[in-house]
């Protein structure tokens, strides 16, 4: 049974193996687990400090995932204090995935934005989105600009993408506010403006 941080685990899943600190030493843990028992028959605790310091954090987080995710009344995973974005911003971690998977262009299309919280695409990848499952147009939200304050909404990607704003007068913006009504065959039959 889980509850929280605490673990009450019953007698019938003994011995139980408990793991302290790994930091990214994957092949360590391979060792740990052929000497100890595969997780589908034999009870684990990871007791935290998963990632930093070590050169393969990122692969040995994916393995413990999913080894929790395949036995979870087997596999336990404890927040050590290397499980927190400040302290993997400094030991490495953030680092070591940054290296393998943070290279701007490696995913065509996509770029952080200028937010810093998100990511921001292009035309292609609306494109790419739409031909793959095989749908018309993408209505969406959440974000005004400077061209939307007219009329409320945006349109991208040659019209498959459009972005609505429904809130009038946004923090004194003197936006319009607009909203969508479409019909069965999926086009934008009507977009209504609201004036500030």
């Amino acid at each position: 049974m889980r509850h929280k941080g605490l673990i009450r685990l019953s007698s019938d899943v003994l011995p139980v193996t408990v793991v302290g600190d790994l930091h990214g030493q994957l092949v360590d843990l391979r060792k740990i687990i052929d000497r100890c028992g595969d997780p589908s028959q034999n009870t684990y605790i990871f007791l935290g400090d998963y990632v930093d310091r070590g050169t393969q954090g990122l692969e040995l987080a994916i393995l413990l995932f999913c080894y929790q995710m395949r036995y979870p009344d087997r596999v336990f995973l404890l927040r050590g204090n290397h499980e927190d974005l400040n302290t993997t911003s400094t030991y490495g971690f953030y680092d070591e995935c940054m290296q393998k998977y943070g290279k701007q262009g490696e995913w065509p299309g996509w770029s952080l934005s200028c937010r810093g919280i998100s990511f921001s695409f292009d035309e292609s990848v609306v494109e790419h989105f739409c031909q793959k499952h095989g749908i018309d147009l993408i209505v969406r939200a959440h974000q005004i600009t400077g061209e939307m304050v007219r009329g409320g909404h945006r349109m991208f990607a040659g019209g498959r993408l459009v972005t609505i704003f429904s809130a009038p007068n946004y923090q004194n913006m003197m936006n319009d506010g607009c909203v969508l009504r479409v019909k069965k065959n999926v086009s934008i039959r009507q977009s209504m403006r609201f004036a500030p």
